[in-house]
């Protein structure tokens, strides 16, 4: 089957802007996401990686359904979310390549294996032990 060349070159700008525009209203619903969980917790955008991680990534999720929860659990248990091939956290608003380059993990990336990064899937008690539940806490949407 041979593809129609003109067809392909017209339909490239349109899927990029596609594409863009779902990243930059991925990005939007992050910042949206943040200023929520710093009012929550009357805290500064650089503290929720020290405690509010999972949530905000809980949160993320919910405002952009595709993109989907990883953490680690070694060294320093983080959660963080996945999107069109980049890595968020609320100090990643723009997103890295690899996972390793999050703000947080500076200084230890050399230690960080690629295997260590796990996928959160539902029923997975981790976070759910560690966080939410000693908090006593609901993560949903709201507002």
């Amino acid at each position: 089957m041979l593809l129609n060349l003109e067809s392909v070159v017209e339909a490239a700008p349109v899927r990029f802007d596609r594409v863009r525009r779902q990243m930059e209203e991925a990005r939007m619903a992050f910042e949206w996401v943040t200023n929520r969980v710093c009012h929550r917790h009357r805290i500064s955008t650089e503290r929720i990686n020290q405690g509010h991680c999972y949530e905000w990534a809980s949160l993320a999720t919910q405002r952009c359904p595709s993109a989907q929860v990883f953490y680690v659990r070694r060294l320093m248990p983080h959660a963080f979310i996945y999107f069109a091939g980049l890595w968020f956290d609320a100090d990643a608003p723009k997103g890295v390549r690899d996972w390793r380059a999050l703000p947080l993990f500076k200084g230890c990336r050399g230690l960080l294996r690629e295997q260590g990064v796990i996928r959160w899937v539902p029923g997975d008690r981790f976070w759910l032990n560690s966080v939410s539940e000693k908090r006593g806490q609901d993560f949903r949407v709201t507002g």
